[in-house]
């Protein structure tokens, strides 16, 4: 089990704080990922609701893949 420091989670939880406030996404704005085709598009996700959902799957995979190790 990995276990982290109080800062990291008190920034951790910071983060997801800043990525759920309705409006413009301030996190990624500016930043571009390049996609399978070599295009660059950018990162920043405008939809906080789209943002939500995302962070809830990941969350959801976290929980599987503790509880499959803890199997």
């Amino acid at each position: 089990m990995v276990s982290v420091t109080k800062k990291f989670r008190d920034d951790f939880r910071d983060v997801l704080r800043r990525d759920l406030v309705p409006g413009p996404d301030q996190l990624r704005q500016g930043v571009a990922v390049i996609v399978a085709a070599g295009v660059e598009v950018p990162a920043a996700i405008d939809h906080e609701g789209q943002r939500s959902r995302l962070w809830a799957e990941f969350f959801a995979e976290a929980r599987a893949i503790r509880e499959r190790g803890a199997a």
